[in-house]
């Protein structure tokens, strides 16, 4: 795949980090050690998702920001910024 390869597209990305985080994450409360391990778990089977596509470093940043997104848009209300920002390093830390 090239470096603007259209497969998967931004829409499929988005699809499979909220299916994900609907799945694993919507019934945990944010900040506890049972969202940690049910995110590291998110962000290992994302990860290999990516690999298994060979998403290259353009859509691995588009997967970045759609998880960016999803703490910062969506989670903003349920946690502090210093929790967010926790969240979304440990995801950069992979992508």
């Amino acid at each position: 795949m090239g470096l603007f390869s259209k497969k998967p597209s931004g829409s499929e990305i988005d699809e499979k980090v909220l299916g994900l985080f609907n799945q694993r994450l919507l019934k945990t409360r944010i900040s506890t050690s049972e969202f940690d391990t049910a995110y590291n778990s998110v962000l290992n089977e994302l990860s290999a998702w990516a690999d298994a596509n060979g998403l290259g470093d353009w859509k691995r940043s588009t997967l970045m920001g759609s998880i960016e997104a999803v703490f910062r848009h969506q989670l903003n209300d349920y946690t502090t910024k210093q929790e967010i920002n926790r969240y979304v390093n440990m995801a950069r830390d992979i992508f």
